[in-house]
């Protein structure tokens, strides 16, 4: 087996993890969905992070093309899905336990890590972009990522609601732009 099949299969299974993860997330939120206060901005948060896993599981394949892998090269992939599996596990309830009255509440006090994780995987994402191809450019994806950063960043330490609410938005407008960069 070559590296990169090893970094492939660690890859999805952490991806793969993660996705159960989220998506039996949204099942408990639905069966729950008559005894908690619904809140719209973890769901979003929930959508984000699902997207970011399937566009980065698909975004690996790329890495077939590297011909020369050293520690680095190999872990920040691992490590990018490692994060997006945090934030997974965190954006929404899982279930284990007693399920929350209050979907804001659950969110403001341990879902909001979810999007520190995301802040964390930008980090690790432009660095993943240099050490795998070697570039020492800062171009349009680092900007975008870079915006990605800064607005979850804004998210976490906003208090008032419409500053979370634009933040939100913004996080995902410019992950959005950022895949439209990528699949040009």
């Amino acid at each position: 087996m070559t590296e990169f099949e090893f970094l492939a299969i660690g890859i999805s299974l952490i991806l793969g993890l993660g996705t159960t993860l989220l998506l039996s997330s949204f099942l408990n939120v639905f069966v729950n969905r008559h005894e908690i206060k619904f809140d719209w901005i973890p769901i979003m948060w929930a959508l984000l992070v699902l997207i970011i896993q399937i566009q980065y599981y698909a975004a690996t394949w790329n890495l077939n093309s590297v011909t020369e892998w050293n520690f680095f090269k190999f872990a920040s992939p691992l490590l990018l899905a490692g994060l997006i599996f945090i934030a997974a596990g965190l954006v929404l309830p899982t279930g284990q336990g007693k399920y929350p009255s209050d979907l804001r509440t659950y969110f403001e006090r341990n879902g909001k890590w979810a999007v520190g994780a995301l802040a964390i995987r930008g980090v690790i994402a432009i660095l993943t972009n240099h050490i795998v191809w070697n570039n020492d450019s800062f171009g349009p994806f680092d900007i975008l990522i870079s915006l990605q950063i800064v607005f979850a960043l804004l998210f976490l330490f906003s208090k008032k609601r419409k500053l979370i609410v634009l933040f939100t938005l913004l996080y995902g407008l410019a992950f959005f732009l950022t895949m439209a960069v990528i699949y040009a």
